[in-house]
């Protein structure tokens, strides 16, 4: 189970820019306050907690394995926002 509530904060929320940060919750680390220590998917629940490497490979990979419905939404472009795909 997650440890204290409290203590983890929403990715998507803590000033981070990669897409993949909002399926993820965040805990810093306690000795260095602006590294992010652990992380867990918000799609697969506090119970799978896992170091976080400082940078989103990892995060991106569970996602393109765990959650493929949720990675092909993530990468590909809405239409009509200007980004990719061909006019």
């Amino acid at each position: 189970a997650a440890e204290d509530d409290s203590e983890w904060k929403d990715g998507a929320k803590v000033k981070r820019k990669a897409a993949c940060w909002r399926y993820f919750m965040c805990k810093f680390s306690e000795t260095q306050a602006e590294k992010i220590a652990k992380v867990y998917c918000k799609i697969c629940g506090p119970d799978f907690i896992v170091e976080h490497s400082g940078n989103t490979s990892n995060m991106r990979s569970h996602l393109a394995h765990v959650h493929k419905d949720v990675f092909c939404e993530m990468v590909t472009p809405a239409a009509g926002n200007g980004a990719g795909g061909a006019d």
